[in-house]
């Protein structure tokens, strides 16, 4: 995900000692807005990503959709900053500086979930049921994504 709004998929291969990058698929937020961070589904099939556009997106590899923009999955009233893959409830989790993040069933443009922030969401990573979200003013704020609500 890069500030001219493009989101790129690339293969990397080695060959003889070097390595190599070729393009393999795009795909652009609106606008060209910057887009801010993207995340893969579990079984790597999906892209989503967020951006300045405040407008949370997916993307299937091998797709092209339509004037190569991403399809909306749902929305932000701030830019959103942090998009992440909760692959125990096969939810998209995005954070914005809106202070909010929200929780994205694909299949609905309405959040299944929504929590309220000390401050602008600059970042988050999921690793197993394991959230960290990073906000303004140095808030670190870790969640169980394994249990039925986040804790």
């Amino acid at each position: 995900s890069n500030w001219d709004g493009g989101v790129r998929c690339w293969e990397v291969q080695e060959q003889g000692g070097q390595i190599r990058a070729a393009p393999k698929a795009q795909v652009t937020h609106e606008n060209n807005a910057p887009a801010l961070d993207s995340a893969f589904s579990a079984d790597g099939s999906t892209v989503f990503s967020v951006g300045a556009d405040k407008a949370v997106r997916m993307w299937r590899l091998g797709e092209s959709p339509p004037n190569n923009l991403a399809p909306q999955i749902g929305v932000h009233e701030a830019p959103a900053k942090a998009v992440g893959f909760l692959p125990a409830s096969n939810l998209v989790v995005s954070g914005g500086w809106d202070r909010k993040l929200k929780f994205w069933d694909t299949r609905s443009p309405i959040p299944a979930g929504v929590l309220d922030m000390p401050e602008r969401v600059y970042d988050l990573d999921v690793r197993g049921n394991l959230m960290a979200v990073a906000t303004a003013a140095r808030h670190t704020i870790p969640y169980n994504v394994g249990a039925s609500q986040p804790q």
